[in-house]
């Protein structure tokens, strides 16, 4: 491992961890066994490395996304299993404090809000192939849907919820299958 992906690995797991606004270069520096000379001949700022941890998590996941919504050989319920479950799991790795310094950090708030939006937008694409492809009742309320969906994904960590289930990906799994196919039995496949 170089010493840029040393500090980056370092800061990342810190970031993750306590957020990025009270952690210091000293800090990062210490934890990762590095000068503070060596930390800026690869960034000029702890907002430099802040920005390009942030952009690589995030284009990650949203490429992650991306080949979900892609793939062909997935239905419907498959696609939308698999995008709660790799949410779910991008949400563990996140601290309140790196949510919440993350949000109200201007330039990085625009950046994550922009990926919001483009993904939003596939998600959009996916029901409405999902509706032409008649997987999903093609008279329901795309907008509706969305709705559902995003308040669904804000009851992931529910404490009163997770406690019917065995773990997570159970939870998940059930809970898209109420959504896509209601109380009434799945179809055989």
């Amino acid at each position: 491992m170089t010493k840029k992906e040393q500090i980056i690995q370092t800061a990342e797991d810190l970031f993750l961890h306590f957020g990025f606004k009270r952690l210091t270069i000293s800090e990062i520096c210490d934890k990762s066994g590095i000068s503070r000379k060596t930390f800026y001949s690869y960034f000029g700022s702890k907002d430099d490395l802040v920005q390009q941890i942030v952009e690589a998590f995030m284009e990650n996941a949203f490429n992650l996304f991306e080949n979900i919504l892609n793939d062909n050989t997935l239905t419907f319920a498959e696609k939308l299993e698999k995008s709660i479950l790799m949410k779910y799991d991008m949400g563990k790795k996140w601290s309140f404090a790196f949510f919440s310094d993350l949000l109200s950090d201007e330039k990085i708030s625009v950046y994550y809000h922009s990926l919001t939006g483009r993904s939003a937008s596939m998600v959009r694409q996916m029901l409405e192939s999902a509706q032409k492809n008649e997987e999903i009742d093609p008279d329901l309320n795309i907008d509706y849907i969305i709705w559902l969906l995003k308040k669904q994904s804000e009851h992931l960590n529910d404490k009163e919820l997770l406690r019917f289930f065995t773990d997570i990906e159970d939870m998940i799994r059930q809970m898209t299958r109420v959504f896509v196919y209601g109380i009434s039995t799945p179809p055989k496949a």
